[in-house]
């Protein structure tokens, strides 16, 4: 309920109204040479607003406000507002439809960023009225696609000063929807289409109806909206993220130890393709221990096991291994290895792309209800009402589990061919050794969605004396949001069922189900390892 700052905001424009009217007799009354003294200097008494709720045209107002027509935000085909909106060089598309799964519990918002200062800096508002958020602990995280396309008249950006009159949630600035007041007749629009490489499809219907009566003094509009969005995953683009091939990506290719901070003149970074991961793979990633010194004694095992470059801080380098799917230990032969400049990457090889899982595009699924009232039953009396249902639902996939594991050399699981390269590779006297595994053959770590907005507002507005005008309103919204994680690993359970071991009758079980005790016994040691 906002009834208390709005009356408040009902005074200011009579105080400086009157302050605005009484400077210029005063200024009439000063002759040329008072007036040219009073230019230069600055009056103690003077009045300086710094922020305020007057209306006033955009080209009188000290912070000036963009204001883009839905006409304008509809030409570029996008199906949603934020998507649209994000296109103008204020905002920065921080969650739009497209990297809305940037972080844990967002996809499927889409957050406006006014200058980039953050989403929790750019308040969102309806008519002038703020909007409850989607983000739970998150107030001012509205996300645009609860707002209605066909209702929308204009959208209204002010990038400064904004602060002064909201508080901290508008630092960056306030984006303002206009909502239509007399939309009359019906009107149905339905948009679809897919990406060039035949997926990603994305459609949109939304159907509007409105009626003005009373000789257009009332107006009741609805608008029921429905959208779909199909997701993309890395692996459908591997020609641009490289999830088969390799990544493209600037890499670091020069050692910066001892470098000033200014730089020594050589780039440090350069732009390669077929990059990989050399510290991890899907099935794990063992490097071999390379013995110093330098000597008679150990020159056979460094000849198996250093490759014979040595890391950005002088040590040799051992050769990286990695499990095949067959469980063959093979070396990772790589065309470029960069931990000689303190980079865990190599060009080529059989490390992991990290790009097996994940979406480019979360699949989105939208559908919307939005009602509008108003009833003027005289210049000083209008009387207003909004309400809306929203309810979407979005489905994202992001990276598998990944652990750096510690095997004991008697897995249960090594082949012959493994347990003998682990042999010549590992410390002599050494009966385990570390493999840091991606664990993609658990699936993605997933999310799903649901998000409910319910909103309604009513109030009445009015104007009286030419210059005085009030609003008052109560305004009340409610949003619900299911949300389930897939994919997550029950970490001790995963200890367990890594330590595999056969027992007496030849089967391979889990090391506590093998031992003396049968306290700790865990029946389900395999099957529960992963938490669905």
């Amino acid at each position: 309920m906002r009834i208390s700052s709005r009356l408040f905001a009902g005074v200011a424009p009579v105080v400086l109204g009157m302050a605005l009217t009484a400077a210029p007799a005063f200024a009439q009354e000063q002759d040329a040479q008072d007036q040219e003294t009073a230019s230069n200097e600055v009056d103690a008494s003077a009045i300086v607003v710094t922020g305020s709720r007057i209306e006033r045209p955009n080209v009188d107002s000290p912070s000036p406000i963009t204001s883009i027509t839905i006409a304008d935000l509809a030409a570029g085909g996008q199906v949603t507002l934020g998507d649209a909106l994000n296109d103008l060089p204020a905002l920065r598309s921080t969650f739009s439809q497209s990297n809305s799964t940037r972080f844990i519990g967002t996809a499927g918002l889409n957050l406006l960023d006014l200058r980039g200062l953050g989403t929790n800096r750019t308040l969102v508002v309806v008519n002038g009225r703020r909007h409850i958020t989607s983000q739970p602990g998150t107030p001012t995280s509205v996300d645009v696609n609860t707002i209605p396309t066909d209702l929308v008249e204009r959208v209204d950006i002010g990038t400064g000063g904004n602060a002064a009159v909201y508080g901290a949630d508008a630092v960056a600035g306030v984006v303002n929807f206009i909502m239509k007041r007399d939309f009359e007749g019906f009107r149905l629009r339905a948009q679809g289409g897919i990406s060039s490489e035949s997926d990603r499809g994305s459609y949109f219907v939304s159907a509007t109806a409105g009626e003005n009566f009373a000789e257009g003094r009332g107006n009741v509009a609805v608008n029921v909206e429905y959208g779909f969005a199909n997701d993309v995953y890395y692996t459908d683009r591997d020609s641009v993220y490289g999830a088969f091939s390799g990544r493209s990506q600037f890499q670091l290719t020069e050692n910066t130890i001892g470098e000033p901070a200014a730089g020594n003149g050589i780039p440090d970074n350069t732009f390669l393709r077929g990059i990989r991961n050399n510290n991890i793979s899907e099935g794990g990633l063992y490097t071999s221990a390379c013995p110093t010194p330098a000597s008679a004694a150990n020159a056979a095992r460094r000849a198996l096991n250093c490759n014979g470059l040595l890391s950005n801080t002088g040590q040799p380098l051992g050769f990286t291994f990695v499990f095949l799917p067959d469980g063959t230990l093979a070396r990772n032969e790589v065309a470029q290895d960069f931990r000689t400049v303190g980079s865990a990457n190599s060009q080529g090889g059989l490390g992991s792309t990290l790009r097996l899982t994940g979406q480019l595009n979360p699949e989105i699924e939208r559908i919307a209800v939005n009602t509008l009232a108003s009833y003027e039953f005289s210049e000083a009396f209008r009387a207003f009402l909004e309400a809306k249902y929203v309810r979407i639902n979005a489905i994202q996939e992001g990276q598998p589990t990944f652990f750096n594991n510690t095997f004991s050399i008697n897995n249960a699981f090594l082949t012959t061919q493994a347990r003998n390269t682990l042999v010549q590779s590992l410390a002599p006297g050494a009966t385990t050794f570390t493999a840091q595994r991606f664990n993609v053959d658990f699936g993605g770590r997933g999310e799903d969605h649901q998000r409910e907005t319910f909103r309604i507002v009513g109030g009445f507005e009015g104007t009286f004396n030419d210059d005085w005008k009030y609003e008052v309103a109560l305004n009340y919204g409610r949003f619900e949001s299911f949300y389930r994680t897939e994919g997550n690993v029950h970490v001790a359970r995963y200890n367990n069922a890594i330590n595999a071991v056969r027992n007496t009758a030849g089967q391979i079980v889990c090391g506590i189900n093998a031992d003396a005790t049968a306290a700790n016994d865990d029946p389900s040691w395999l099957a529960s390892a992963l938490v669905v």
